[in-house]
């Protein structure tokens, strides 16, 4: 058996690429920046729902590494994120959004990162924003310092991993229940999954921009959500980390959860004004309950 076939059945790291409704050409983009990786021990997992008319032309394009999960149609992400992590055969998972690319030394770099700290569970990376009318990109986060340690507190208040960046050991995503598939939390369910896990795992982050991301509103996804939406979907993640943490019996810190909730709640009430006066009260009251219910748990 040649090295290429072993390498095939025993990958490093699984990439996982949902696909659902993109052109060719976007998608071609994306893979060529997998093949351009300095770190060649990968098997790539395109979780098709679909999208892709021709599928030979994959078969064709590119080697054996790469295979195809063809999915019934489902618009849901999460579902097809999680059928490429059931189906993943390396010790590792990274994600790549489509129209997103990685740097050539992403893998390799992350990979040596985990080699210098084992304890921890995932790593995601700085990246830089592409806007669609192909302006100078901008760098995603502020922070230049590359850390590793629990960060649950800091990562309740924002998110810190640009998707396409993170690196996490596969059994670890498994045991933390994988995304979650409730379309009531897109466009989080990414957040809601790196919260759970670094609630029990210790996590990193390099400061240098390994990815080049599109924004958020140009993936297909989540072109149809509103901005009420995306924050409801944080409200709920906020609730369902707290059920985590209950169940688990972990301890998260009350007034960074308070103020991260207050936080959405007055977004939503700045995006509606007066719109909605019932809905606004309802938010209100949403959130003094909630104040008054963590004083006393």
């Amino acid at each position: 058996m040649h090295l290429r076939d072993v390498l095939r059945m025993n990958p490093l790291v699984s990439i996982i690429v949902p696909v659902q409704q993109v052109q060719p050409p976007v998608l071609y983009q994306s893979l060529e920046s997998i093949i351009s990786q300095t770190m060649q021990n990968y098997e790539v997992i395109i979780c098709d729902d679909g999208s892709i008319e021709d599928i030979s032309v994959i078969h064709n394009k590119y080697d054996k590494r790469f295979r195809i999960l063809s999915l019934q149609r489902t618009d849901n992400p999460a579902i097809m994120r999680n059928a490429g992590i059931v189906s993943a055969r390396g010790q590792f998972l990274a994600f790549l959004e489509v129209g997103d690319t990685w740097l050539p030394e992403k893998l390799e770099k992350q990979l040596l990162f985990l080699r210098q700290y084992p304890d921890m569970g995932l790593i995601g990376s700085n990246g830089y924003r592409v806007s669609a009318d192909n302006e100078i990109p901008t760098m995603i986060y502020t922070e230049q310092e590359t850390f590793h340690t629990h960060i649950f507190a800091h990562l309740l208040i924002r998110n810190l991993f640009v998707f396409s960046s993170v690196l996490v050991k596969s059994h670890l995503i498994k045991q933390t229940g994988m995304f979650c598939e409730d379309r009531a939390i897109f466009p989080v369910e990414d957040y809601d999954l790196w919260l759970r896990f670094a609630a029990i795992e210790e996590c990193g982050y390099i400061a240098e921009p390994l990815v080049h991301c599109i924004a958020p509103s140009q993936h297909t996804f989540y072109q149809s959500l509103s901005a009420v939406q995306i924050m409801e979907a944080h409200l709920l993640m906020l609730e369902r980390i707290e059920q985590f943490a209950k169940k688990y019996r972990l301890s998260i810190p009350k007034n960074i959860l308070l103020e991260s909730r207050g936080t959405y709640i007055r977004e939503i009430l700045r995006i509606m004004g007066f719109r909605s006066m019932f809905r606004s009260i309802h938010y209100c009251a949403r959130f003094i309950k909630n104040s008054i219910q963590q004083q006393f748990y």
